[in-house]
């Protein structure tokens, strides 16, 4: 069964409906923007200072690796790899979420499509390294964010319940079609910019 892209975060537009805090509201909108240009492999409009803090620090958990960026260079450098390496695709389910003036966590199930080869290179075995595949596994994250609600960084642990099976041609979802559904659903950053409290 293919995943309808257009409701990968079904559970945080369900949040920010009921959200009547506007500083939460706005770190929930942020977040949801930054997801979704992830996704559609456009980083670059994360990273812009009405998005993400300039000083935003990166610590990603995978199994016993801890990959660390600090500022825009080597945050940049991340979401480049994600782009070079055609994993950008990441749908959710079972997600949970909770906002505070702190920022958000989520606990969600990670459905993301790797290339083969890719996966081989780190060391996962697989019968064709030409074929997508969808690789599943938990994945909890702390979003801090400012009191500007700009986005502080991200601690994200990747959990040891990876599973890995052949993604059918039908089942796969591309970039391009990412963009074309969920781009124009898109608030630009001036709907979403938090105002002051």
């Amino acid at each position: 069964m293919k995943y309808d892209i257009n409701q990968r975060m079904h559970v945080v537009d369900d949040a920010i409906e009921r959200c009547a805090n506007p500083f939460h509201k706005a770190i929930l909108e942020n977040y949801r923007r930054h997801a979704n240009l992830e996704v559609c492999g456009m980083w670059e409009q994360i990273l812009v200072p009405e998005m993400t803090a300039p000083d935003a620090v990166y610590r990603i958990h995978v199994c016993e690796q801890l990959f660390s960026a600090k500022g825009m260079t080597e945050v940049s450098a991340i979401y480049r790899m994600m782009v070079d390496t055609e994993s950008t695709v990441i749908y959710h389910t079972d997600e949970h979420i909770m906002v505070s003036d702190d920022g958000l966590m989520t606990d969600y199930i990670s459905h993301r499509f790797w290339k083969g080869a890719q996966l081989q290179a780190q060391g996962v075995t697989v019968e064709d390294p030409a074929k997508f595949y969808i690789v599943s596994q938990s994945i909890i994250c702390f979003f801090p964010y400012n009191s500007d609600a700009l986005l502080a960084g991200e601690t994200v642990f990747h959990g040891a319940d990876m599973k890995v099976r052949p993604c059918p041609p039908e089942e796969f979802i591309t970039v391009a079609e990412c963009r074309e559904k969920l781009l124009p659903r898109m608030k630009s950053v001036e709907q979403i910019r938090f105002q002051g409290r």
